[in-house]
């Protein structure tokens, strides 16, 4: 996920290596764009989105599928100005990879609701353009799916079903659900950079404990909103005045004026699902080649975590190659320290240095 909102950053949340990104010399391909539409037959829902060719496309071209991560995303990613999936497409059609993108079901042109879908509703969505493809005059295609943050984790469970998906590449996937442990630690991370205490960050960590074994153990939904709100209340009564100026720091923080959001958030399907998937299983059936793409200075997917959760994942890990952008938050630009504040600011779409990889990879 790329952030979209402020629940949208609050909710997603080894060694490092770092490759320093060389220039990619501009092929001198033209792009077009079609504008089209498919079916997931399983949910009789309509989705309409954008193929960018370039103009040499033949059978042998490459063909990416671009996954969004978390909300009401759109084909191009959009926020405010910023369309990074746009900008993806273009600069791989240049380079001669076609790709299809789509609105989200109940975003943009695309039918369904997106209220109540969860993430299996959105693999199926993705499989959707798979067969579509498949079904295409692109159909001798190589076929290849990219995901971003929740579009990862869609991207891998997409890939675990198939057998024909060709190469996967992963931007900061959203693997952390599969333990309480990333969740909090990455909530503890983004906390430390947005300039809170470790005092602050302490007491943070005991409450999320108490928090996700609440939302594990109880079922039923009414119970989990009064135990969570019981929790997120007496948590606050206990803050010190100088913890709750502290907490105006960073959107990951409780407040007792987001809490009822927060809750609704915690108990709904959507996130009950996310914190039910299993990326182990979904790695462990892939055999195609696998990028992983991180950021130095993201904490809401952190590098070290989705090292640790990819490699235990995968059978064989020569199939992963690993890039760690110096410097790059969550949102795949150039960061100071990754904070929260620092996302309210951001107008590029994405990095050069990120395109750079991609490319290099799939050409490889």
């Amino acid at each position: 996920m790329i952030v979209r909102s402020k629940l949208g950053l609050f909710l997603l949340l080894g060694t490092f290596f770092y490759i320093n990104s060389t220039d990619i010399q501009a092929e001198s391909y033209k792009v077009k764009q079609e504008l089209i539409s498919f079916k997931n037959e399983k949910a009789s829902t309509e989705l309409h989105g954008s193929i960018m060719l370039p103009d040499n496309v033949s059978e042998k071209t490459a063909f990416f599928i671009l996954v969004a991560g978390y909300g009401p995303m759109d084909r191009d990613v959009s926020m405010g100005q910023r369309k990074p999936f746009l900008k993806i497409a273009e600069r791989l059609a240049e380079h001669g990879i076609a790709t299809l993108r789509y609105d989200k079901r109940g975003v943009g042109k695309s039918e369904g609701q997106f209220k109540d879908a969860t993430t299996y509703d959105f693999m199926d969505d993705a499989e959707a353009a798979v067969e579509y493809l498949q079904k295409s005059e692109y159909q001798s295609a190589k076929i290849g799916i990219l995901g971003l943050s929740e579009g990862g984790l869609i991207a891998t469970g997409v890939s675990a079903r198939r057998s024909d998906i060709d190469n996967l590449v992963l931007l900061a996937p959203a693997f952390l659900g599969v333990d309480d442990k990333y969740s909090i630690g990455a909530t503890s991370m983004q906390l430390s950079a947005d300039g809170l205490s470790d005092d602050f960050i302490c007491a943070d960590e005991q409450m999320r404990v108490e928090m996700y074994q609440i939302i594990k153990s109880e079922s039923d939904q009414v119970e989990t909103e009064k135990m969570l709100s019981t929790l997120f209340q007496n948590y606050l009564l206990n803050q010190t005045v100088e913890q709750k100026t502290e907490s105006k720091l960073s959107f990951f923080a409780i407040k007792e004026r987001s809490m009822t959001q927060q809750i609704t958030t915690f108990t709904g399907a959507w996130y009950r699902t996310y914190l039910s998937i299993n990326p182990h299983k979904f790695l462990q059936k892939i055999t195609s080649p696998v990028l992983l793409l991180t950021g130095e200075l993201d904490f809401i997917a952190p590098t070290e975590y989705l090292i640790d959760i990819t490699k235990k994942g995968l059978q064989n890990t020569d199939q992963l190659s690993h890039v760690n952008l110096a410097r790059h938050s969550h949102a795949f630009l150039p960061a100071e320290k990754g904070s929260c504040a620092e996302y309210m600011f951001l107008t590029e779409d994405i990095s050069d240095d990120t395109l750079d990889e991609i490319i290099k990879w799939i050409k490889k």
